[in-house]
């Protein structure tokens, strides 16, 4: 199933000035921050750094001070060439790579590349690339399902050979690590294995495989206490090669017959095998090539002898370790690194070792952020100075970990999930964020139109917001999974009184409902709430304290897009249904009655087909509606077996009229986002489309794309009701963005 994640309030008024967006240039108005997904820091240019993030690549000249975006589109990859620091890597979000020869300023896109995962650059050769490459498995990438070897490239990244001999058929692991001081010699896991080559990958070898022998009817293979086989069948196909392993518990009784597996088993004697079987991380001590450090599940791990054997070290870090995600050595000191931890009940710890990974310590304070940091990056110029990335934005130490600050101006990668306008005070605007995992980044407002931003300090990810248009009242419905990272468990909706400056519970329970996505504030009455939720429609009447369901004449189990109330009438609402076929699919429900009753509307396009979101309705003339109409959604749920037939008939998707309140409609617009009137003219409507926002004057007849500028997909757009020729996008990846359109 799916849902439409922007929540979009458009209640402007007011008289105070403000700051005017640029002329038919969309520009970059924040939150600053996003998920910092990849760094990369330039080894010769003092001060510069990228960093990949869900909304493009960032570049900052001077240390981090300020920012600015070198190209759109999710980046979880960037890097950067060792010798030549014009030349700069990046990869999207389907595996692509691309070139920049001129410092992030054009990008080339390597379409000869496989997808990639990993990159390893040649510190001594930089034209030699290798790379964890990915498979696609049906309409998603890598990313998600699969890896399918080791590539190489000699000439910097135009062409590529797969270098796979003698790794396993079941690769599955992007881990992938160079030596700098014999770059030939890399490292990857192979199923449980690690597997080594010195030769620029034309061969792979495990370096804990000793002999094959052969068990005879007596003989068994034991567990060991990591829950793996210290003996692995190789023969039979059933299990297939390098896969066998305990059960869960790690039970030592747990045995492998020769009566069961009559084959051969490949034998390894060196010491705690099963300590580097999960393997995510792997860094190679520049001045000593036999020193490896790895992160696993279990923690940190240290190999002396090139990886014949392991010994955890792990005093100091939490035992409640999950995870160990990144490990970063100090270019200049082997013997410092940093480690990034996940650990339960907490977000993801940095910690830092000075003595070579026998002891650590945390080096997280002041990186505030609900998930912690996910990547960090060490200035070569100057080794006291790090960059950490987080799930809401930039940090910057320069005192060796000891303290952070946020260091984010310009960079605007923030997913925005809300986003809503000060109908009482103009140039005010609250955008709720959240990371590309759903997590909170934060409610954050601005008093000058997006110019700057403070956060609000609720803790919470913020799926929907409501601003009272006659009152300071604002309405935060916050998801549920999140209240831990916050506070302890209460309700699903926090209320503001004084424009957000403070919040407060608004009940002590959850009332039964939870998951609300759409929040609707009576323009007539500020205590009076509609929500949809995963179980319908609810209403309040005594500001958000108290909810009851409304959902007679709602299908079963109601599956509610969006909600939307006639500005004129405040007891008619409508309802959109999604992909719950047969029982309703693409449908829209009316009530006059506060909610009490509702009934199915008529439709231009077949329900079991299509769903149908984002009721808008024309602040003039109630009687005029818009819908936007998209294709059902196969992936999800089981589509009728002559779907395809049936759609080439149909007139949607896209965005469909009434001019009777529903009574009939017609197709006039080919965007299928939310519309958006302009409340001085409904005739000029605006619309999401990709990464552009296009609008009609004249009722939906036709279309074009207002300004340039935008790099993220716009899920919203807001229209200054006392200015409307400025408008405000909320996008997935850019954060917000600002535009002034000339004279219509």
């Amino acid at each position: 199933m799916r849902k439409y994640g922007i929540m979009l309030v458009v209640v402007l008024a007011g008289t105070s000035g403000v700051i005017r967006a640029g002329e038919n240039v969309w520009t970059s108005h924040g939150p600053g921050g996003g998920e910092i997904s990849a760094l990369a820091v330039s080894p010769k240019d003092a001060g510069t750094v990228y960093a990949g993030t869900g909304g493009g690549v960032f570049r900052s000249t001077d240390g981090g001070a300020n920012w600015n975006s070198v190209r759109p589109g999710f980046a979880p990859l960037v890097a950067v060439n060792p010798q030549d620091p014009s030349t700069v890597y990046a990869v999207d979000n389907s595996g692509g790579l691309f070139k920049s020869t001129d410092s992030g300023q054009s990008w080339n896109a390597l379409s000869s590349a496989p997808l990639i995962g990993t990159l390893a650059i040649d510190p001594k050769n930089p034209s030699t690339l290798y790379a964890v490459s990915g498979m696609e498995l049906g309409s998603e990438s890598y990313f998600y399902y699969g890896w399918s070897g080791v590539s190489m490239s000699t000439d910097g990244g135009s062409s590529w050979n797969a270098v796979n001999s003698g790794l396993p058929a079941n690769f599955q692991s992007p881990l992938l690590a160079l030596d700098p001081q014999s770059p030939k010699t890399l490292y990857t896991m192979g199923g449980i294995t690690l597997f080594k080559t010195t030769d620029g990958g034309r061969s792979w070898s495990a370096p804990l495989r000793e002999k094959l022998i052969e068990l005879n009817s007596s003989e068994s293979a034991t567990c060991d206490d990591w829950g793996f086989y210290l003996t692995l069948v190789t023969g039979r196909p059933a299990p297939a090669p390098e896969q066998i392993s305990c059960f869960s518990d790690g039970n030592r009784d747990a045995v492998i017959t020769a009566d069961q597996y009559l084959a051969d088993v490949v034998r390894y004697n060196a010491p705690n095998f099963g300590i580097v079987a999960g393997l995510t991380t792997l860094v190679v001590d520049p001045r000593n090539s036999s020193t490896l450090y790895g992160g696993t599940a279990r923690g940190i791990v240290i190999s002396t002898d090139g990886g014949l054997s392991w010994n955890a070290s792990n005093s100091g870090l939490p035992n409640r370790l999950l995870w160990v995600n990144t490990l970063v050595m100090d270019p200049g000191n082997p013997g410092t690194l940093y480690a990034t931890i996940d650990a339960a009940g907490s977000p993801t710890e940095l910690y830092k070792s000075t003595d070579g990974g026998a002891t650590w310590v945390a080096a997280g304070a002041g990186l505030t952020s609900c998930c912690g940091a996910i990547s960090v990056a060490i200035d070569s110029q100057n080794l006291s100075v790090l960059y950490a990335g987080t799930t809401s934005g930039m940090f910057k130490s320069t005192d060796g970990a000891a303290s952070w600050s946020p260091s984010n101006s310009g960079l605007s990668a923030t997913s925005v999930s809300a986003l809503a306008v000060d109908p009482q005070n103009r140039g005010t605007l609250f955008a709720a964020t959240q990371t590309a995992g759903g997590y909170p980044g934060g409610l954050f407002k601005s008093t000058d139109a997006g110019t700057s931003w403070e956060d609000t300090g609720l803790p919470y990810r913020v799926d929907a917001l409501a601003v009272a248009p006659q009152s300071a009242l604002v309405y935060a419905a916050v998801d549920a999974a999140t209240i831990d990272a916050g506070g302890p468990e209460c309700c699903p909706v926090f209320k503001s009184t004084n424009g957000g400056a403070s919040w407060v519970s608004t009940g002590s329970s959850n009332h039964g409902i939870s998951g609300i996505s759409w929040l609707i504030v009576d323009p007539q009455n500020a205590a009076t709430l509609y929500a949809e939720t995963n179980i319908g429609v609810y209403k309040s009447t005594d500001a958000a304290a108290n909810w009851s369901a409304v959902n007679s004449g709602l299908p079963f189990t109601p599956e509610i897009n969006t909600l939307a109330l006639d500005p004129q009438n405040s007891n008619t609402l409508y309802a959109t249904t999604y992909e719950s076929w047969p029982i309703a699919g693409g449908q829209i429900f009316r009530t006059t009655d506060g909610g009490r009753s509702w009934s199915m509307m008529n439709t231009a396009w077949d329900a079991a087909l299509f769903d149908v979101a984002l009721v808008s309705i024309d602040p003039q003339n109630a009687g005029t509606l818009y819908v936007a109409v998209s294709l059902f959604d196969c992936s999800w749920d089981v589509c009728p077996s002559d779907y395809w037939e049936r759609v080439k008939a149909e007139p949607g998707p896209g965005i469909f009229k009434s001019a009777d309140g529903g009574q009939s409609w017609v197709k006039v617009g080919w965007p299928s986002g939310l519309v958006t009137f302009d409340p001085k003219n409904p005739n000029r409507l605006y619309a999401a489309l990709g990464t552009n926002v296009v609008m009609s004057s004249d009722g939906g007849a036709s279309w074009n794309v207002v300004g340039s500028g935008l790099t993220a997909n716009v899920s919203a757009v807001v229209v200054d009701a006392q200015d409307s020729n400025t408008i405000y996008a909320a996008t997935q990846g850019g954060g917000v963005f600002a535009i002034t359109i000339g004279a219509q």
